[in-house]
């Protein structure tokens, strides 16, 4: 996470959260992807806000190493999406948006080598959109979420690069696509409509064709702040803040039917409030966990410290 424009890593390990300063590592912007190495090595990518180039930070050993990623050409927009993964052979790939050419950039790190090869994607027509989701399918390719013109698209990349339609949005500050692969193999992508409804949408592929629910209920109106996670059984869970409400809400997909379960963000007028991207993610002990922050918003009003800072809410 980034704070004071500095990365940081917090790790859970025996039930207890371990923090430290990615050294020498900044000012960057927004957005960061962290990917874990088969054998536990963390890799964490950024754009840097004074030269636009990808930073790439590894902590193995109890020793950080970084290196400038030189293959890529700089890019204005520090705050550029960025998506880590390694597939089922070792390799580390890495996906963001150029928006000079407008295409889609992927990065492969082989195993046994040292060079990134890099590769363009085409896509959609229409301005691509700042936000990239990367998941890897069954057979560990690499599968692409992301919005261009007014459309959300899924790729999919075999050896050969393919994608296609999912879903259309009026407004155009809709999409903002993100990514999750259910259990029994298939995509869904949680998009926003954006104006005038800003409504919170979930695209999954169902006997050959996209069906589409909505996620938020109650008027609620939700910007770009959800996150996506797949779970046992075809389950699918999607947190979002609600903007009208300053809740935090996770709602529960199955295959035929949504059930939702809520946990308040326990606001206080305008004292404190949950903000910014939640994030989830399934641990390996099967539990849910919902990452998310709660910062201070009157300073001249007193507050329980311990209410404020980067939280870990727990499904189990």
């Amino acid at each position: 996470y980034i704070s004071d424009k500095r990365i940081h890593l917090a790790s859970l390990m025996d039930q207890k959260w371990s923090l430290m300063e990615v050294p020498d590592a900044g000012p960057y912007g927004l957005k960061l992807s962290i990917a874990i190495s088969p054998n536990g090595d963390v890799h964490i990518f950024s754009f840097n806000e004074k030269d636009g180039r990808l930073r790439h930070d590894i902590y193995t050993n109890s020793k950080w190493s970084s290196e400038i990623v030189n293959t890529l050409k700089p890019i204005t927009d520090a705050d550029a999406s960025i998506s880590a993964k390694f597939d089922l052979r070792g390799r580390l790939l890495v996906c963001y948006v150029d928006f000079r050419p407008n295409v889609l950039v992927l990065l492969v790190k082989e195993s046994n080598e040292s060079m990134w090869h890099s590769q363009e994607l085409q896509c959609g027509p229409g301005q691509l959109y700042d936000c990239i989701n990367m998941e890897l399918d069954r057979d560990g390719n690499a599968v692409l979420a992301f919005a261009a013109g007014d459309s959300v698209y899924l790729g999919t990349f075999e050896g050969t690069w393919k994608y296609s339609l999912v879903a259309k949005f009026a407004d155009i500050d809709g999409g903002w696509p993100v990514l999750a692969i259910d259990s029994q193999g298939k995509p869904a992508i949680a998009y926003m409509t954006g104006a005038p409804d800003w409504n919170l949408r979930l695209a999954r592929l169902i006997n050959g064709s996209w069906q589409e629910s909505r996620i938020n209920r109650n008027s609620e109106v939700v910007y770009s702040q959800y996150s996506i996670a797949s779970g046992d059984a075809g389950k699918i869970y999607v947190t979002y803040l609600g903007n009208t409400s300053s809740e935090q809400v996770l709602a529960i997909f199955d295959q035929a039917a949504s059930n939702y379960t809520e946990f308040s963000s326990e606001h206080s007028g305008n004292t404190y409030r949950v903000i910014q991207q939640p994030s989830i993610a399934r641990g390996k002990d099967g539990n849910i966990h919902v990452l998310f922050a709660r910062l201070q918003l009157d300073e001249n009003t007193p507050v329980d410290n311990e209410k404020l800072g980067l939280f870990d809410a727990v499904l189990e």
